[in-house]
């Protein structure tokens, strides 16, 4: 899968490929443009509301795909499997995003928007990567405890 320089920031630097399926195709999805429109918050370039709701909806965007890339290095830290993200993703942000394998056709990511698509895919994607990373970490506790 050939990735964005954006979806490839998100991984850690010190992690050398291949990387999981799921995890590629996560990164690749919050790394789009959130696509905000600016008519729809403000009349124009003086409405001082406006331009602080649209701001602070960007902001709020940013900070989601902060808070994607310190998910996405504590999954892969964790040996987040493929297995594991497509199982969080049933259980994570109300089940909004879900993962079908490669061996569904077609694979890929289907999300449905609550409300409004640019302000929360990311949170989407950072919440199933936080689960996927859970569900590694009881893996690897219980295998060592059992070891």
């Amino acid at each position: 899968m050939k990735l964005t320089k954006r979806a490839q920031s998100l991984f850690p630097s010190y992690a050398s490929g291949p990387f999981p399926v799921t995890l590629q195709l996560i990164a690749a999805y919050a790394a789009q443009n959130p696509g905000l429109e600016f008519g729809n918050y403000c009349s124009d370039w003086r409405d001082v509301d406006g331009r602080r709701a649209y701001f602070n909806e960007a902001r709020g965007i940013t900070r989601d795909l902060a808070r994607v890339r310190t998910a996405l290095h504590d999954a892969y830290y964790a040996g987040a499997t493929d297995a594991d993200v497509i199982e969080a993703s049933s259980r994570a942000f109300s089940g909004r995003l879900t993962i079908k394998p490669a061996t569904m056709c077609p694979a890929g990511i289907y999300y449905c928007a609550g409300q409004y698509w640019p302000t929360e895919y990311r949170a989407a994607c950072a919440a199933v990567l936080e689960a996927a990373a859970r569900i590694a970490q009881s893996r690897n506790e219980q295998s060592k405890a059992a070891a």
